[in-house]
This record gives structure tokens, sequence and C-alpha cells, in this order.
């Protein structure tokens, strides 16, 4: 099974979904996925959130309750283990 996360499959994103921000501190261009919740600049090390951040897929996800718990631990959003989905050939109680 696939255990990456549905909603930040980068094969769906648009050319504007990475971006580039200036660094605050430096003024030194930092990409960013939309994704990023943070960034740190190359230049001078300064780490900045992502100002347009986008999980618009928290709204429609059944995973969104485990990218909402790894966030408030600074982990990244996504699918990190799908220990409680059935295994293959198993069926599940759905």
């Amino acid at each position: 099974m696939d255990k990456s996360c549905p909603g930040q499959n980068t094969l769906f994103w648009k050319p504007e979904d990475i971006y580039e921000i200036p660094c605050p501190v430096c003024g030194r261009p930092v990409e960013f996925f939309k994704d990023d919740l943070t960034r740190k600049c190359p230049s001078c090390g300064f780490r900045f959130p992502n100002p347009k951040l986008d999980l618009g897929c928290l709204e429609w996800c059944r995973y969104a309750d485990r990218c909402i718990a790894a966030l408030k631990e600074g982990k990244p959003a996504g699918v990190q283990d799908s220990s409680d989905e059935p295994k293959e050939g198993e069926e599940g109680s759905g």
C-alpha cells in the first residue's frame, strides 16, 4: 500500500505551487513548496514560516487528523504510518 499523503501528491500540483519568497533578513530568494511549514534561508540561515502555506487537503482528506497531529508536533504533514490500515489481502471493518 502506498504510504504517501494523497493530499500532497505533487503530480497534481500547479507550477505556482512552488515559488520563491525573499528572506525577511537578507532579502535573498528562498524556494518554498506550498506545503512547507518553514524554510531556512541558504544564505543567512534564518528560518521563517511559509506565507503561502496551503494545506487545503485538510478539509477533505480522511488522514487530516494525522496531519494535524504531526503539524502540532513540528513534523511534516502527510501519512507517515498506515499501521491501522488493512494489510493486503485482509478485509477492513468498513
